[in-house]
């Protein structure tokens, strides 16, 4: 890879879940809404959400009643930290730091990648993960800004 066309800012397009079964779901809704970035030194971070979020009952996070905060981080994901490239294996690992959820701290997280559009469409393939009783592979669509 002589240029490293991860580098930059990406939108989210679509995210979607492909269980066992076959029954595509989608994780954060329909129109789920984000923003991926990649720098040159191997550091990235993410954030995506559902784009149907209602609205909290009070400005104020620390006030807001248990379902609500449940709710709300039922319909988001960040995370940062590093990144390496493995081009063998189409598949570029990220080396968390920090997590929404705490457990994904300190943790690697693979995907497989795949671009089109002249590199301006990325595709990221999870490995499966478990969901309920059964796994799925989360297939998450991004565009280039």
């Amino acid at each position: 890879m002589d240029k490293n066309p991860f580098i930059g800012t990406w939108k989210l397009i679509s995210f979607e879940g492909h269980p066992e079964n076959g029954e595509i779901f989608f994780p954060l809704g329909q129109k789920p809404t984000g923003t991926l970035m990649y720098d040159d030194r191997c550091h990235m971070s993410v954030i995506i959400l559902s784009g149907e979020r209602p609205p909290m009952s009070t400005p104020h996070k620390w006030l807001v009643p248990q379902e609500e905060k449940a709710a709300a981080f039922d319909s988001f994901d960040a995370y940062f930290g590093a990144y390496a490239i493995d081009e063998k294996e189409m598949s570029i690992t990220h080396h968390l730091q920090g997590a929404l959820s705490p457990n994904w701290a300190d943790t690697q997280q693979k995907r497989f990648y795949t671009f089109s559009g002249d590199e301006n469409q990325l595709e990221l393939r999870t490995p499966p993960l478990a969901y309920t009783e059964q796994q799925f592979v989360g297939i998450l669509k991004w565009e280039r800004l």
